[in-house]
């Protein structure tokens, strides 16, 4: 079995009333990149002094584009999906112009539940094995992965007690 294969898994998001939509966990890297590049914008510019003289300062300004980051990152891990139009017409994913159209069309929050659990899978990939087996998502109530916590880390709460700084609750 080759390195690259070890890579190929998918997972389904379950959203509701029988639609679903495909996504791998893993993202090529020069996608999960073009993603990351829309995402932050820096301009810089230089200006000289109106007297002709050497002084210069320079200016950078930042932006943010979710929404871009968004529907790059969500082109590159969709597989497949079952979603329909207002016509129950399946939402093309081919060819490529459609596919974003696609995306674009979605409701925000869709948009958002898919693009958490894209990103929880980018993350998943920077854990060490120990970390992923505590790890904490919404989706499964805050819960660490595959136990069922009690909810409080070192014992029970009691009223008005505060976690110290070691995590242990206190009064």
């Amino acid at each position: 079995m080759g390195f690259l294969s070890r890579y190929t898994g998918t997972d389904i998001i379950d959203l509701g009333e029988s639609y679903s939509v495909t996504v791998l966990q893993h993202l090529p890297g020069d996608a999960q990149e073009a993603a990351e590049a829309a995402k932050v914008r820096a301009v810089a510019n230089v200006r000289t002094s109106d007297d002709g003289g050497a002084q210069r300062t320079v200016e950078v300004a930042t932006s943010t584009d979710t929404a871009t980051y968004t529907t790059l990152l969500l082109a590159a891990a969709i597989v497949s999906w079952n979603l329909t139009d207002e016509r129950d017409q399946l939402l093309p994913l081919e060819p490529e112009d459609a596919r974003l159209a696609s995306i674009r069309r979605l409701p925000a929050e869709v948009r958002t539940t898919l693009r958490n659990r894209i990103e929880a899978n980018i993350a998943a990939e920077q854990r060490s094995p120990a970390e992923q087996q505590t790890f904490r998502v919404p989706s499964d109530g805050g819960h660490p992965v595959g136990e069922g916590w009690s909810g409080h880390p070192a014992g029970t709460e009691t009223a008005g007690s505060l976690l110290d700084t070691a995590g242990h609750f206190g009064s």
